[in-house]
């Protein structure tokens, strides 16, 4: 089913742009980002070339230089287990590196395929990837679907239904949720739910075909918001599944725009920049509270697209990405704007 979320002010909560936190190691966009104990952790990600590093920010901001990925790596899948935050997959590697609470690395079983533009998502404990693509030409896009618990045990689940790349996973208390994506030319719309038992099912599809947008996570919620067709057209739409899958339309985004990214507070979901329908980026910031209420904390200091979220505590970070203020005029940027949740 489907509903409308209501209006209802969610009391006591705000969240505010906090500063800048020291610069990534290096320029980067399309890194993945996760969150461990007292740390939001981001990985590789694309510069000239594909990256290693792995900067980790905590609770005082101090950024920590964590052990180099396996393998240098961009548009992984990223994704947390209560111990771990790991990062799967990316630049057409099968490899699955994870993060402890005291920033320690292992290497972990990896996936079953190589692959880049999968998406992470997480639920009972386990973290869960879903989808990608690698770099064949004959059948390039995936159906798989892995997770991975709390000690790094490796389990293959039921398949999504159909191959797709460029998905966006959310999640709430009973299930983790892998939306839209692409497949062969076609921008898809269906929803597909892992519960607590890694069950799948389906859940009502989103109102629209989406590609390069992002999922996250508030009170009882899993919430997407943005993206784009193959059509051309960029969206402002924030669509939410509550506990029951049941399909809410939440306000839209303030600006339609893609390749933003989300990550969350204990009381926000918060989706930061993007490209806008100028194919120019975004600063916009949209965040929506435990009720759905969507509001506009203070814009990004700079436009971006292609970044990286990822939370500590009451503090949300959005991590190197494209600055693009013109068709002739874009650089990747090493900047980490911080974002607070307070009462």
């Amino acid at each position: 089913g489907s509903a409308t979320a209501s209006a209802e002010v969610l009391l006591g909560f705000h969240l505010d742009y906090y500063g800048q936190a020291p610069e990534l190691d290096s320029f980067a966009y399309i890194q993945g980002a996760a969150n461990v104990g007292n740390y939001a952790v981001f990985a590789g990600g694309q510069d000239s070339s594909a990256l290693a590093m792995v900067d980790a920010y905590n609770t005082s901001l101090t950024k920590t230089a964590a052990a180099s990925l396996t393998y240098a790596r961009s548009n992984m899948g990223s994704a947390s287990t209560q111990d771990h935050a790991i990062f799967a997959g990316g630049s057409n590697r099968p490899s699955v590196d994870a993060y402890n609470r005291s920033l320690v690395k292992t290497v972990a079983s990896p996936l079953s395929y190589s692959c880049y533009s999968l998406s992470g998502s997480m639920v009972g404990g386990q973290a869960i990837f879903a989808g990608g693509r690698d770099s064949s030409t004959t059948y390039p896009y995936h159906k798989n679907v892995t997770a991975y618990d709390n000690q790094l045990v490796k389990t293959i689940l039921t398949d999504l239904a159909k191959e797709r790349a460029n998905l966006a996973g959310a999640y709430n208390q009973n299930y983790a949720l892998f939306a839209g994506g692409e497949a062969k030319g076609a921008t898809l719309s269906s929803v597909e739910a892992y519960n607590r038992s890694l069950v799948r099912s389906s859940a009502t599809a989103l109102s629209h075909v989406t590609v390069n947008f992002a999922g996250g996570n508030v009170g009882n919620y899993a919430v997407f918001a943005g993206g784009y067709s193959n059509g051309g057209t960029y969206y402002p739409y924030a669509t939410a599944y509550d506990t029951n899958l049941t399909r809410i339309t939440a306000t839209s985004l303030r600006v339609s725009r893609q390749y933003i990214c989300c990550a969350s507070t204990p009381n926000f979901c918060v989706f930061f920049g993007g490209i806008t329908t100028g194919t120019v980026s975004s600063s916009a910031v949209d965040a929506y509270d435990a009720n759905l209420t969507r509001t506009s904390p203070t814009d990004l200091p700079y436009v971006t697209d292609r970044s990286a979220a990822a939370s500590a505590g009451n503090y949300v970070f959005c991590a190197g990405g494209h600055e693009v203020v013109s068709s002739s005029s874009f650089k990747t940027i090493k900047k980490v704007s911080v974002y607070v949740e307070t009462t």
